[in-house]
């Protein structure tokens, strides 16, 4: 396979051809298959050590123009994204590299690669079990503060796209699935917005607001509010959303 773009972080350039062998095979069964819906991940291993690849869908031709000539793929996105969190220090699965493919001059397929991280549970699985709650809760409240003090505005910011990993008697979060981030300036309301994604079980809502609140040094309630307000946009947005695509078949 001919690459149009590859780029490989320095640790890991002596990798280069086993990972070009990797994504040669990446079809095979060879690999184990952790996702496969609209995007293909799996984890793969290379020379002695844990990888993942993320094989993004082949775009329409409308986004194979955009993403040639008006837009960074989302390989690229992923792969620098990661890159920045790193100099943050907020944890990510170490970026490794991205491939990109082009026929007829246009972007088809893109590949990300990272390190594999071993989790102990996201945060959509917290959701459910509540393990750990009041301790993980303050946690994940005071890391997230942390993203919006240094201006980064997680937009996927959903919960299975934050790992947990248990550390002795604390937790850390790792953000996965990156391609879609901003650096900017994190308002009041921005961030309110970016916490209304992650649930709509009120009483984890009020127990996030609570420990947010103290770092704000707002008034809790108030950060309650936001948030429900938002969180009812959100999910009447992602009714309408999902309302089009089966009128359209496509659901």
């Amino acid at each position: 396979m001919n690459y149009s773009t590859i780029l490989i972080s320095e640790n890991f350039k002596n990798f280069k051809s086993s990972i070009d062998q990797c994504l040669e095979n990446f079809q095979s069964n060879k690999y184990k298959t952790i996702k496969n819906e609209r995007n293909t991940l799996k984890i793969v291993n290379i020379e002695g050590e844990k990888f993942v690849v993320k094989s993004f869908k082949i775009p329409n031709f409308i986004n194979k123009v955009i993403y040639t000539f008006f837009r960074k793929s989302k390989a690229r996105r992923s792969y620098e994204y990661a890159n920045k969190l790193v100099t943050h220090n907020i944890n990510t699965p170490k970026p490794i590299a991205y491939y990109e493919t082009k026929k007829y001059f246009l972007l088809t397929k893109s590949y990300y690669i990272c390190e594999y991280v071993d989790y102990d549970f996201t945060f959509k699985d917290f959701i459910k079990n509540k393990y750990q709650f009041k301790l993980i809760t303050k946690l994940f409240a005071e890391f997230t503060y942390s993203l919006h003090e240094k201006n980064i505005n997680f937009l996927d910011n959903t919960p299975g796209n934050t790992l947990i990993v248990k550390q002795n008697n604390s937790y850390d979060f790792y953000l996965v699935d990156l391609n879609r981030m901003k650096f900017e300036k994190m308002t009041f309301k921005r961030r309110m917005k970016n916490l209304s994604k992650l649930t709509i079980d009120k009483k984890l809502i009020k127990a996030i607001s609570a420990e947010y609140s103290k770092k704000m040094n707002i008034n809790e309630n108030i950060i309650y509010d936001e948030i429900i307000s938002y969180t009812e946009k959100f999910q009447n947005f992602l009714k309408r959303k999902k309302k089009i695509k089966n009128k359209l078949g496509i659901g």
